[in-house]
């Protein structure tokens, strides 16, 4: 079996297309079987990437280092170096003596079937997926916005990008060099951000826009607290 490990966080539709476009290819390539993480996520936790509801991390790391053990080689997607979980899935791989290498990128056509995928998995769930979400959680997300928000600020975030302070800091001198005026404090650029966010919901509400959101004013207290 082959197991598709890749980034997902903070990508468009958490890459899903990507992840089903490499199952795809190597089905058609003669590979039998493959463990497609995203596959999973949709057919037994009725993950919807374009309406995301995260269950916590531990539930997808367990879940997904149990089937890198049934494998026996491994595909990282592009740019699974810039991905926390991605690395660890393939040191376990590496640990396991499991074959690894760099899946190609996907072709138009390979992605066009992919997302055809999708829609076909979420169709047959058979009912409206927000229902199906409240039946599971009994009406209460099993991560809410908050939740998500905190992991991403003080999580692969984080690590990316250093303490808000710091990295709000350069930002507010490059605003203040460009604009002509003193610089901008840090936590007047979180709540900048915060407005970009606003903004982008005003013209199409979505989920990643309030989770941003959220995230800016996290960011805007740990700069309040320097």
């Amino acid at each position: 079996m082959t197991y598709i490990f890749g980034p997902m966080t903070g990508i468009a539709r958490w890459n899903f297309p990507a992840f089903f476009a490499e199952e795809l290819r190597l089905l058609d390539s003669g590979v039998q079987h493959v463990y497609n993480p995203a596959r999973v996520d949709m057919e037994v936790d009725h993950f919807d990437p374009d309406n995301p509801h995260p269950r916590p991390l531990k539930h997808y790391a367990k879940r997904d280092i149990d089937g890198l053990f049934a494998c026996s080689q491994a595909r990282g997607l592009i740019g699974w170096q810039d991905s926390k979980g991605a690395r660890a899935e393939s040191a376990v791989a590496e640990w396991l003596g499991i074959h690894t290498a760099l899946a190609s990128l996907p072709s138009n056509e390979y992605l066009a079937m992919a997302n055809e995928t999708i829609s076909n998995i979420r169709k047959s769930w058979g009912v409206d997926h927000d229902h199906v979400h409240a039946i599971q959680t009994n009406g209460a997300p099993s991560n809410t916005i908050l939740d998500e928000a905190k992991g991403l600020v003080h999580g692969d975030r984080g690590e990316d990008y250093g303490h808000p302070g710091e990295d709000f800091a350069r930002t507010g001198k490059i605003w203040g060099a460009i604009l002509g005026i003193p610089d901008v404090p840090p936590a007047k650029v979180a709540m900048c951000m915060v407005g970009v966010k606003l903004s982008r919901e005003c013209n199409k509400p979505k989920r990643d826009n309030r989770v941003d959101g959220a995230g800016y004013f996290e960011t805007m207290d740990m700069c309040s607290e320097d």
